[in-house]
Parts: structure tokens; C-alpha cells; sequence
């Protein structure tokens, strides 16, 4: 599909639309015009392949031509009723999306009615004069973030740096080259002169790469501040106090260089709490209080977790009149698959709080953590629905018209992915964002805490992925299929079939031992094989699936983990022989008794990191500093 314009304005985005964006419409060719007008209405009309519009940037007509092409009308006039709608990816949890990713990224985004995006980068970009800040982790070059600035700023984009400068720098403070910096081994130490320059070398690194005048500082979730170096050097002092200082040190270092900062703003606010929670009432900052903060600050308020209006009007009322931006999240974090029940709940209720306390600017996260293991596409019905939201209160449904133009799918087939997710006998709409597929993968099979204590029965796990890994394939098989979409196809189906294999083995394995019937086990070995063949399928399209969209950088992170589910089955198959061969007396592994989880919810599903799924013996040996 070919768009065509004549307006000098427009003619670059539509250039990039047509080189980065797949898009699935009725006709073949459209041709676009455009009368640039004041308002921030946008009007387009639609008549067979012509696109008429009525808006006053390019920002707003790529919006038009999306909203034109997803067929849900022929014409129409549409207000934003948030000033800035942006994206935040997280370039810092393995996935370093390429060059071309983003730029079709953002083409996707603009059509949906974005303003901006935020590059969430903690060390994954090039700092000259520190050849390790992001030594071998995919990071961006500064001529890479200028293309991508470029390509944003043509689609009328504002590209926006998301950064660290006090905590969430482990993956930096790493290096022996930047121990003078460290407090503990994930916070900077506050207050030092290298300390001040690192930091204004950073921002000034962003001020002259990105054409933009703001900048996300970070600064979250700084626990343990000055407790580690920083106590031996200077004594104790009070974490609240520390981040004030460096708090007014860095805004005053973005004033000297005409930047206007933003912060994530929960480690101030956790102090009006008495336990530290984030999310607890507290009385709204008073007008007498606006001068300990800085004047040209502007405070993330992050909240992903509530499913009611209520809970984020009483979180957004404690920031009183505080200059305040929202930051929700379209849920793919944690594990392999999206959580589209939580996603829609907890926006949906954002949002509307948002609108009626007079909030300005959203920023939509898609975070990585524990590996990045979810791809980037899958969330992009999420995206979709608040793009739709930015101007009209919409519904989860109203988001397909969006998939068939941009993925060729119904929004059904995004929602399926989620059923890896939601098991016999959980909730249907999964708000405790619990990630039993996560769970069930990584969990030695020997050693199993998890198979016994998910909330139905093995063989009613086995049945649900079976069914599955037929639902996929049919996915897999469709027609015209979008090339992101059967990747990612591919990818689950694989996934189901590994966790339908490996519940039915694991229970065998350990009914079998119990028994301890001879021929079982030997049939248990035979069957390891098999599902180690079951691994290797789903490590291949993974490494395929990851390949047409990201640097390769990070990928060995799910390769070793894949690859030691196949090492550990190979161990376990061994130690089989070796007890079937009367060369040991037992397999203590499997001699201990499985308890039953601690957990409340759920019956023992949990959201557990894969270090604390795999074993609770000890990977690696770590000091606080």
C-alpha cells in the first residue's frame, strides 16, 4: 500500500510511513491533502483512495490518515483530550530494539496518535570518553540516536531521552573504571565532584544529540542510598536529604544547559508513607511546600498496579499542584507473553482519573524486566487502546479495527497469547499479573516447587497447553500473515508445546520415582530426549523471532536459560542411569518432599524473576558494595 502526498510539510513522513510501515487496507494507493489550520481539532475525510485533512501539525495528520485508514469512519473530527500521548521502551533489560525496529516503532505509534517517545536507557547508549558505559550491551551510537531523532522529528515526534543519574546503574557501576562513582552497587555516590561531572557529561551528551529541550533524569527506586561508600566516607545521612541534594544538584545541571527535567517521582513520595509504600494516602503537597522542589521539574507519577478511578484519583490528588505527567503501562514485563486483562483494566481506570484531574501528558511503558523475553509486538493492541483513548473514551473492542490495519489480525489473536497465562481454575482476567507459564518453564524438574502448587491439576495443565498448541498453529497457518504476528506465532506455539510436555514428564518423573517402577524411569529417560528437542524448536524461533528486531546483544541471556533447561534435563537423565546402573543409591533431588507454597493468592502462583524460579540454590555470590 502506497500513500501519496503533495504538501511539502508532510511529504518526509509519508516517505518514512510508506518505508517502515506494512499497512493493510482497502485500496492500494491514497492520496493525502492537507489545510493546515490552528486548532488542535483533527478532521479528515475519506472518499474511496482520497484522504482530505484538517489539522495544525504533522504529528496530527499521520493521526488523521491512521484513524482515516482503520475504516471505522468515513469522516470525522476528533479533539485530543491529553496534550502528549508518549511511549517509553525499555532498551535496558537485554532488548535493544535496531535502528529500523524503532523507526517502524514510531511510524506504528504516530498513525495510533502518539506525540513522543521516551528511550528508557540506563547505560545502553554511547558516552564518550567512558568506553565501558554500555560496553557490550547493544548500546545505541550517538549517530544512531541522531538518525532515530530525525526520523521521529519528520513524522512531527518528539524523541526523548529517559535516563539514569542516581540508581538502576548495577549494569555501569559494574566496571572497575567506575568504582569512585559507586555508593552501592546500584546508586551513584551523592554529592562527589566525579559524581557531578559523570552526570553533566551525560546531559550534555543528550543536550547535543537530541533535538528536544526535556529530559527524563530517572532517579527512582533508589533504595539503600548512602549506605554503601558513601557511609564509609562521610558518615551516615538521611536518604531523604541525599536525594534532595542530588535532586537540585542534576535540575540545577538541566537549567545551566536550557533542558527541562522530568524524574520518576516515587522515592519522594514513599517518604510521606510509613513503610516506605509508594501507594499510600497521604496529605496533598501543600503550595507552601512547592519551593523545596525545583522550579522547572516535572514529576512521572507511575502507577500500572490499580484496577479503580478511585485509587489513582487519591494517588494524583497527593501531588497537589505539583507539575505532574502520568506514566501507566501496557503489560509485558516479568515473563514471555502479554497480560492484556491487566493492561486494559488498570488503563482504562488511569485514564479516566487522568482526564478528570487535569493531567496533560501520558507516557504508555513497555517495560523488559527479567530479560526482555516478551517481543515489542506483542503489546501493540495495548498501545492501540490508548491511542484511541487519547481522544475519545474507547473500549478494549474498539482497538481491532487498529490490528487488521496494522497487523492484519483481529485483537483476539493478541489476547490469546495471554492464555499461556490464565490456567484451569484462575481468574479470567488476570489483575494479580501472575506468570505461571514463567514459572512452570524455568522450574527444575526434579526439584519442582511450582508443578504442585498452581491451581489445578497436571493433567488439566497438559490439556489447556495442548489446546494451545493447536490454537497457535491455526494462528500459524492463516493467510497473509503479518511477519511479526507468525513469529511471534511461532514462538508460542513452541513455548505450549515445551509446557505441555514438560508438566506431563515432571509429574511422570516424580509418580515414577515414588513407585520406584524401573520401566517408568527408563521411560522418563527415553522421553527427556523429546522434550529436549521440544526446547531447541522454541530456542530457534526465538533467536529468529529476536533477530528481525533487535541487536543481538542480550539474546544469550534466553539462550543460556533455554539452554540450561536442556543441560539440566541431560543431568537429571544421567543421574537416572547412573541410579538404573546401581552406582548410586538414590537420587536425593527427588527423595525431598515437595511443600506447599507459602503464597497466599492464587494457591502458589506467583511473579517470581527466573534467578528465583530455577533454583533456590545459590547462581552467583554478590556483596551490596
Amino acid at each position: 500500500m502506497i500513500l501519496k502526498t503533495n504538501d511539502k510539510k508532510l511529504k518526509n513522513a509519508i516517505d518514512q510511513l510508506n518505508e517502515f510501515t506494512e499497512l493493510y487496507t482497502k485500496e492500494n494507493e491514497y492520496n493525502i491533502s492537507v489545510n493546515w489550520i490552528e486548532s488542535s481539532q483533527i478532521t479528515w475525510d475519506l472518499k474511496g483512495n482520497e484522504i482530505n485533512i484538517s489539522c495544525k501539525d504533522v504529528c496530527s495528520a499521520i493521526a488523521a490518515i491512521g484513524f482515516a485508514l482503520k475504516g471505522d469512519k468515513a469522516n470525522d473530527t476528533i479533539t485530543p483530550r491529553f496534550e502528549k500521548l508518549e511511549t517509553m521502551i525499555d532498551l535496558s533489560r537485554n532488548a535493544v530494539y535496531t535502528v529500523n525496529k524503532m523507526k517502524s516503532f514510531l511510524c506504528q505509534t504516530a498513525l495510533m496518535g502518539y506525540t513522543g517517545c521516551l528511550l528508557y536507557m540506563e547505560d545502553t547508549y554511547e558516552l564518550p570518553g567512558y568506553p565501558y558505559w554500555g560496553y557490550q550491551r547493544g548500546r545505541y551510537s550517538t549517530a544512531e540516536l541522531k538518525e532515530l531523532d530525525d526520523f521521529a522529528a519528520n513524522l512531527g515526534l518528539e524523541l526523548i531521552a529517559c535516563i539514569q543519574t542516581l540508581a538502576h546503574l548495577k549494569t555501569a557501576l559494574r566496571w572497575k573504571c567506575f568504582e569512585e562513582f559507586k555508593d552501592t552497587m546500584d546508586n551513584l555516590i551523592v554529592g562527589d565532584e566525579k559524581t557531578i561531572e559523570l552526570v553533566e557529561k551525560i546531559i550534555v551528551h543528550f543536550k547535543n544529540t537530541l533535538r528536544t529541550d526535556r529530559i527524563h533524569l530517572g532517579m527512582d527506586e533508589s533504595f539503600g542510598l548512602g549506605t554503601g561508600k558513601y557511609r564509609i566516607k562521610y558518615g551516615f545521612k538521611d536518604h531523604r536529604v541525599l536525594i534532595r541534594e542530588h535532586l537540585k544538584v542534576v535540575c540545577e545541571l538541566c537549567k545551566k544547559h536550557n533542558l527541562k527535567p522530568m524524574i520518576w517521582d516515587d522515592m519522594l513520595f514513599r517518604d510521606d508513607t510509613p513503610d516506605m509504600n509508594y501507594y499510600c494516602e497521604s496529605e496533598p503537597i501543600k503550595p507552601s511546600e512547592l519551593s523545596q522542589y525545583p522550579d522547572n521539574l516535572t514529576f512521572v507519577y507511575w502507577d500500572y498496579y490499580h484496577n479503580t478511578k478511585e485509587e489513582y484519583l487519591t494517588q494524583l490528588k497527593r501531588r497537589g499542584d505539583l507539575k505532574t505527567a502520568f506514566a501507566g503501562g501496557i503489560w509485558k514485563w516479568g515473563g514471555w507473553t502479554p497480560n492484556y486483562t491487566k493492561t486494559f483494566r488498570a488503563t482504562e481506570s488511569a485514564l479516566k482519573a487522568c482526564f478528570e484531574h487535569g493531567v496533560s501528558e501520558i507516557i504508555m511503558t513497555a517495560w523488559g524486566d527479567d530479560g526482555a523475553e516478551a517481543p515489542l509486538d506483542c503489546i501493540l493492541a495495548g498501545f492501540a487502546f490508548v491511542g484511541l483513548n487519547r481522544f475519545e473514551v474507547s473500549k478494549p473492542s474498539d482497538v481491532d479495527s487498529f490490528c487488521m490495519l496494522l497487523a492484519n489480525c483481529h485483537i483476539k489473536q493478541f489476547e490469546d497469547m495471554e492464555l499461556l497465562d490464565l490456567i484451569p481454575n484462575m481468574p479470567k482476567e488476570n489483575l494479580e499479573s501472575l506468570m505461571p507459564h514463567k514459572s512452570l518453564l524455568y522450574s527444575d524438574i526434579a526439584s519442582d516447587r511450582y508443578l504442585y502448587n498452581m491451581c489445578c491439576s497436571t493433567d488439566e495443565l497438559v490439556n489447556h497447553y495442548s489446546k494451545l498448541v493447536k490454537l497457535y498453529d491455526d494462528y500459524i497457518n492463516m493467510s497473509c500473515q503479518n511477519k511479526y504476528m507468525l513469529s511471534m506465532m511461532k514462538v508460542y506455539k513452541s513455548l505450549a508445546e515445551v509446557l505441555q510436555h514438560k508438566c506431563y514428564l515432571g509429574d511422570f518423573l516424580h509418580k515414577s520415582w515414588k513407585s520406584k517402577d524401573l520401566n517408568s524411569l527408563k521411560y522418563v529417560k527415553y522421553h527427556m530426549f523429546e522434550l529436549c528437542e521440544n526446547i531447541k524448536d522454541l530456542q530457534t524461533n526465538t533467536v529468529n523471532m529476536w533477530s528481525e528486531t533487535s541487536k543481538g546483544q542480550g539474546l544469550e541471556i534466553i539462550n543460556l536459560r533455554l539452554g540450561g533447561l536442556i543441560g539440566r534435563l541431560d543431568g537429571i537423565n544421567r543421574r537416572l542411569q547412573l541410579y538404573l546402573d546401581g552406582k548410586i543409591e538414590t537420587i536425593t533431588e527427588l527423595d525431598e518432599e515437595i511443600l506447599r507454597s507459602n503464597y497466599e493468592n492464587c494457591d502458589g502462583l506467583q511473579r517470581d524473576l527466573y534467578g528465583d524460579i530455577v533454583t533456590v540454590n545459590t547462581i552467583y555470590h554478590f556483596n551490596n558494595f
